[in-house]
């Protein structure tokens, strides 16, 4: 575990945010129904060697949850979820990105340089929502919501 891992860990303890203080109803509907709901299924929908298994089961209750079938490593239009390694393409997924249509980044907190690239993305007007999950990012347009970023504790 790298120095910049283990101290952005640590702040992101004191930063994150459990149901409380979160205003937004779409995020605290996902908070209290699918990150902190026991009885969600631990089923694997999507599957990939780069994150830990803690991880995986996260992702996993995001997708059985909104049940997200239709999943894409590919930047292409037509898809309900696009789950990406790295900020290549951005812009294209961007601008591919409709309402309410996910974008799952995986390990955002991978090195300095990753995570700089996460709060450029999020900074972008075109981000209404960003959700910050410590290793895993969420970014959705939803023309209901104004812009807002949120970082959310997973006690899973």
């Amino acid at each position: 575990m790298s120095f910049f891992y283990l101290t952005e860990k640590i702040k992101f303890y004191f930063q994150g945010y459990t149901a409380h203080g979160i205003h937004s109803p779409f995020v605290y509907k996902m908070v209290t129904e699918c990150l902190r709901n026991p009885k969600i299924p631990k089923e694997t929908i999507f599957y990939t060697e780069s994150i830990s298994r803690r991880n995986l089961v996260l992702l996993n209750r995001l997708l059985f949850y909104y049940q997200i079938k239709n999943i894409t490593t590919i930047p292409k239009a037509g898809y309900n979820a696009f789950i990406s390694q790295n900020f290549e393409k951005s812009d294209e997924i961007l601008s591919l990105l409709e309402d309410n249509q996910f974008w799952f980044i995986l390990n955002i907190r991978k090195n300095p340089e990753t995570f700089q690239k996460w709060n450029e993305l999020i900074d972008k007007k075109e981000v209404i929502l960003s959700i910050d999950l410590f290793d895993i990012g969420v970014i959705l347009k939803r023309k209901e919501q104004l812009k807002q970023d949120f970082k959310l504790k997973f006690l899973g």
